[in-house]
């Protein structure tokens, strides 16, 4: 399906569809891409950047980009 997405399409996903193998092959075809996770997840603080949380929601900010 990827193949149908248009070009600069950002595709969003529900807890359900994460894993790294899917977040890679989107990494790798350079499709943007946002995913909701659970509260079970354990989220990584120690990247090299910036993170900020708002209420429930976690923001990060990759020290490259």
């Amino acid at each position: 399906m990827f193949s149908m997405l248009p070009t600069g399409s950002l595709l969003t996903a529900d807890a359900g569809f994460i894993s790294y193998e899917l977040c890679a092959e989107l990494l790798r075809r350079s499709v943007h891409f946002v995913l909701r996770v659970g509260g079970n997840i354990t989220l990584l603080t120690e990247v090299g950047g910036t993170h900020e949380v708002v209420g429930e929601t976690v923001y990060l900010w990759p020290a490259k980009r």
